[in-house]
């Protein structure tokens, strides 16, 4: 509820938001923020450990790179150094949680570029702590930049917060360099803000503005709007607090619109859908909640949502659904379904929405 609170209340249709704590990840995977003399790690260091982790494939979290954002250091970024930390005033280890609306390269089939008016602008939020002095003194030091950066970059102050910003957010430019800060791999320089326990990034200095309106209560923020509410509500009575995918429903069916001679039985439509993961004495599980307009609609799909799994195929997979969900767990609360679905594959709570699977077709 906190990460929603950070994003204004604007553009929710057909977009989905990624939501990550990357302060329970570590822990989970016990990976410490200190060395043995009790000093804060180096991020070379950080990565040192993850990246042992993974080949080790002690790492069950990894799904994180999909989720995360270059502006904060996390997804592809964490492996390729696409941001130079210094530039910022700031590292990956500042980084407690994230929520954004970034499509990586390929995800789904499209940029996360606002220039097509088919989807939203860019907005990314972070909670950590992090110090604005340090973030100043880096964008005081415009050794490395190259010529646009230094014509280009100016700061303002809003409600007493400076946004630093080099012009159009969406204008690509050579990348021969990564500095100044969050230039993304097609090599825009994102406008951006920072607190003591704040980063705000988007695409536009007026889009940043709104962000930090919303993360003061100055107007309604995605915490206000009650399909979401009920989608954080729900994933944390499922226990699922390390990551989660929120969005509307448009964005859980993709591809499928026009195959559906192969996927009945269709379940009644939703608003809202979440899913998240976690595990209990059963096993790991794909935590998924979904946002009904009435409560008759909710347990009409808690009936549809099993037979689909029990009895039908996944085109996608290309098998039973049975063998991908080995079990399930139904709940209805009024317009809310909540559902624990048993897998075997730690990852398919994400991969069945990044491959975007018929598991949720629905009537339209």
């Amino acid at each position: 509820m906190e990460l929603l609170s950070l994003l204004p209340a604007t553009a929710v249709e057909d977009v989905f938001f990624a939501l990550v704590d990357y302060d329970l990840f570590r822990k989970a995977n016990s990976i410490s923020l200190y060395n043995t003399d009790n000093n804060i790690i180096s991020s070379d260091e950080f990565f040192d450990i993850f990246e042992d982790k993974i080949e080790k494939h002690s790492l069950i979290d990894d799904d994180i790179i999909f989720l995360g954002s270059y502006y904060t250091g996390w997804s592809e970024a964490i492996f390729y150094s696409t941001i130079k930390k210094k530039y910022l005033g700031y590292d990956i280890t500042s980084v407690n949680a994230e929520i954004n609306n970034v499509r990586p390269s390929g995800f789904l089939g499209f940029e996360p570029d606002n220039k097509h008016n088919s989807l939203p602008p860019l907005r990314v939020a972070a909670i950590g702590k992090y110090d604005p002095e340090k973030t100043m003194t880096a964008l005081n030091n415009q050794d490395e930049w190259p010529s646009w950066a230094v014509e280009n970059y100016n700061s303002e102050i809003y409600k007493d917060l400076y946004i630093f910003n080099w012009g159009d957010g969406d204008e690509t430019h050579s990348q021969d360099t990564i500095s100044p800060p969050h230039l993304d791999q097609l090599g825009r320089a994102r406008p951006f803000s920072v607190s003591d326990t704040k980063l705000f990034v988007s695409n536009s200095v007026q889009n940043v503005k709104s962000i930090i309106d919303s993360s003061l209560g100055e107007i309604p923020s995605l915490a206000d709007v009650p399909e979401y509410a009920l989608l954080a509500r729900g994933l944390y009575t499922l226990e699922s607090r390390k990551a989660a995918i929120l969005g509307d429903e448009a964005v859980a069916n993709g591809q499928w619109w026009n195959r559906d001679v192969y996927l009945e039985p269709r379940l009644k439509k939703f608003q809202t859908f979440g899913t998240g993961y976690g595990q209990d004495e059963k096993g790991y599980y794909i935590a998924l909640v979904l946002v009904h307009e009435n409560s008759d609609m909710a347990e009409q799909n808690a009936i549809l949502l099993e037979e689909r799994i029990t009895t039908t195929f996944s085109v996608e997979y290309n098998q039973p659904w049975i063998y991908l969900i080995y079990d399930s767990e139904f709940n209805t609360e009024g317009r809310v379904l909540l559902a624990k679905l048993y897998t075997y594959n730690k990852k398919l709570w994400l991969y069945w929405f990044i491959t975007q699977s018929d598991l949720l077709w629905h009537e339209q």
